[in-house]
Order: structure tokens, then C-alpha cells, then sequence
């Protein structure tokens, strides 16, 4: 494929803008494959284009602030912020500014494991105890067989894996393992407790001895405290219309971007979506996934992980 592909990667991206989501401020990073004949300059030629759909997302959406990397062969050829961390101050969003990263704290978690499991430290055929015939593998590709329904409410309502795990062991009527795909928060953090119980140390611990020190990511964490004593760091948002007196409702009413709390419940949850990390940090991550970095992030630990599991032409469409 080539270096043309840019601009509908980033058409795609402004598309993806349409869907009905919170409006956070956004962490961007693409992953930008060329033939082998392009040339870095040709790329840097493009990037004046992707700034102009950057700020046209922006501003159609209202989005506060952003930070965008583009990494070529191994190397980041491309960092920028744009905008503020919080709407209506002045503070710029920069290079070390932390986002909560949500689900992309998958990817993180499942690179670890992926050492781990090179070094022998875990086994992805490792039993999921509360989950009949599940192992760490069918965690990690959300086959367990256990839906997905319901479990993120309990999430966001604050309640504590332990308490989650209960009534993911109470659940009769599920799937055999490896049968059908259902994306599932609650039970990807399962992977937490075999970690931490096979390597007798803490899940952060473990995560910056074996992935985030060696690839020199300091501004990178699963842990709520780290992410909150850090004064630089975006704000949420949300997005909502303008209420107008004496009318319940009105469709010319103008969207307004406001401060949202964080949600600080998805922390409980660290595996599936509880990081937080600046964008600095996520462009070295995506360097060493696409091959930079073999002395940490071998071929052998990414092999089996990017292989191919189940059809999910569900989730396409989901996506559309």
C-alpha cells in the first residue's frame, strides 16, 4: 500500500468523529505503513495536510485540545499539540501532557503479557478460574464466551473487580470459550490477578520493570494517583446543546463544549482502561510494536498477538 494512504487514514478518523461518544479531548497516533520504495521526505510532505484535517476536526467538533504522532519505519517523524488541556483556560496541551487513554490501555496490557509469556513467567493457557474452560488466551481475544451486557454499568457505577468478579462466576448461560466474540472490560482485567499472583508483585510494578522502563516511558501508568498528581494533564469533556429559556427544545441550539469530572471508575479496572500516558510516551510505544524495539518487544512476542482469532464482521459494522 502506499504513502497516498495517509489521507484516508485520516478521512476514516473524521468520519469516526461522527459517532455518538463523550467528547474527551483525544489522543491521536496513527500507524503509517509505506511501500518500501517511499521516502521519508514524501511523508513530511504529506503532513501539512493531516495538520489541516486536524484543526478541521477541531473545529467542527469542538474539540478542546490534541496530540498527534505519525511513526515511520521505527521512528517518530512527527509529533504535534494542538489547542489547550482545558476549555476556556489557557494551558497548552504538550508533548508530557497525560490523557486517560481508556480502552487503548488494552494494547499496553496485552504487549506485557506478551513479554511475560515469552520469559515464562505466565502462560497464555493459563485457567480463568470464575470461567469454566476460559483461559488468559480467550481473555485477552474476548472469547471467553461471557457477554458483555450489563458488566459495564457495574463498572461505572464504581463497583470493585472483586465484587464484579462474583457475578461474572454467578453467570450460568454462557458460551463455550473460543466460540464467539464479546468485548468485555470486567473480564479482561482477570489477566491482573494471574500477573500478579504468578510474579508476586504488583500489576504496576510488574508493568514498569518489564515494558515502560525499558522502552522509557516515564510519563506512562495504570495507577489513578499517578495520573491525578500530575498537574499537566486534559481535562474531559463533554459535549451538549444550549438550553434556551421557555423552550424544551430547540434544534438550532448550539453545541458547547464544557469540563466533565474523570471518570475515575475505569482505574479500578487498570488492565482494560485504567492508563494514562502523554503522547511522547504513546509514539515510543508505537515504534516498539512496530518492530523498533526487538530487545524489549520481540517478533515472538508479537506474532501470536496480532494473528488472526475469530470473524467479528459485527464489530466492522459497529464501527461504520
Amino acid at each position: 500500500m502506499g504513502c497516498n494512504l495517509l489521507i484516508p487514514m485520516i478521512l476514516k478518523f473524521l468520519h469516526l468523529l461522527k459517532m455518538p461518544t463523550s467528547y474527551r479531548i483525544m489522543v491521536l497516533f496513527l500507524i503509517f505503513i509505506c511501500s518500501a520504495h517511499a521516502e521519508t521526505d514524501h511523508i513530511r510532505s504529506i503532513l501539512p495536510k493531516l495538520e489541516t484535517l486536524v484543526e478541521k476536526a477541531m473545529h467542527q467538533k469542538k474539540i478542546p485540545g490534541m496530540a498527534v504522532a505519525v511513526v515511520y519505519n521505527g521512528k517518530i517523524i512527527y509529533i504535534k499539540t494542538f489547542g489547550v488541556r482545558t476549555v476556556g483556560k489557557t494551558e497548552p496541551i504538550n508533548k508530557k501532557t497525560l490523557f486517560q487513554l481508556g480502552s487503548v490501555s488494552k494494547p499496553l496490557s496485552s504487549t506485557l503479557i506478551a513479554i511475560l509469556n515469552r520469559e515464562q513467567n505466565i502462560s497464555l493457557d493459563h485457567p480463568i478460574d470464575v470461567i469454566p474452560g476460559a483461559t488468559l488466551r480467550h481473555v485477552l481475544s474476548h472469547t471467553t464466551g461471557i457477554s458483555s451486557a450489563g458488566f459495564n454499568t457495574l463498572i461505572e457505577r464504581g463497583e470493585l473487580p472483586s465484587d464484579v468478579k462474583k457475578k461474572i462466576h454467578e453467570i450460568e448461560d454462557q458460551e463455550a470459550p473460543g466460540e464467539k466474540f464479546s468485548y468485555h472490560n470486567a473480564v479482561y482485567n482477570l489477566a491482573i490477578e494471574i500477573i500478579e499472583k504468578e510474579l508476586q508483585a504488583s500489576f504496576e510494578s510488574v508493568l514498569q520493570d518489564k515494558l515502560l522502563k525499558p522502552l522509557n516511558m516515564p510519563h506512562t501508568s495504570s495507577s489513578w494517583d499517578t495520573f491525578i498528581a500530575n498537574e499537566n494533564r486534559a481535562s474531559a469533556h463533554v459535549l451538549q446543546k444550549s438550553k434556551v429559556k421557555g423552550r424544551k427544545k430547540n434544534k438550532n441550539a448550539k453545541s458547547l463544549v464544557r469540563q466533565a469530572p474523570y471518570r475515575k471508575e475505569y482505574t479500578n479496572f487498570p488492565a482494560a482502561g485504567g492508563f494514562s500516558s502523554s503522547i511522547q510516551d504513546m509514539a515510543v510505544f508505537l515504534a516498539a510494536v512496530m518492530g523498533a524495539r526487538p530487545d524489549v518487544v520481540s517478533t515472538q512476542d508479537l506474532e501470536q498477538f496480532i494473528t488472526p482469532i475469530i470473524h467479528t464482521p459485527d464489530q466492522w459494522q459497529r464501527s461504520q
